[in-house]
């Protein structure tokens, strides 16, 4: 009777073992994903800091620019484009 009760016992602990293991392995393909997805999203990141940095040096330079050309300090530049009235 106990021998009955003993073996069903060693085979659901073996079975919750092997249940273990799995979602183990689950966790750590799941925080492996994470870590690559985060990962890849820092890169992102850092990519868009820089180019949003490259962006506003681009504004700056035009904005001194413009205020060079209104201030007179810079002779406009002309589109000869609108010298064509062919």
């Amino acid at each position: 009777m106990f021998g009955k009760t003993i073996e069903l016992l060693e085979l659901e602990n073996v079975s919750h073992k092997k249940e273990l293991d799995l979602i183990k392995k689950e966790n750590a393909y799941r925080n492996n994903y994470e870590d690559k997805y985060v990962e890849n999203l820092i890169k992102e990141n850092t990519s868009l800091i820089e180019q949003i940095k490259i962006y506003n040096k681009a504004i700056k330079i035009y904005q001194n620019k413009i205020a060079m050309k209104i201030s007179r300090q810079v002779k406009p530049e002309f589109d000869l484009y609108f010298l064509n009235f062919d």
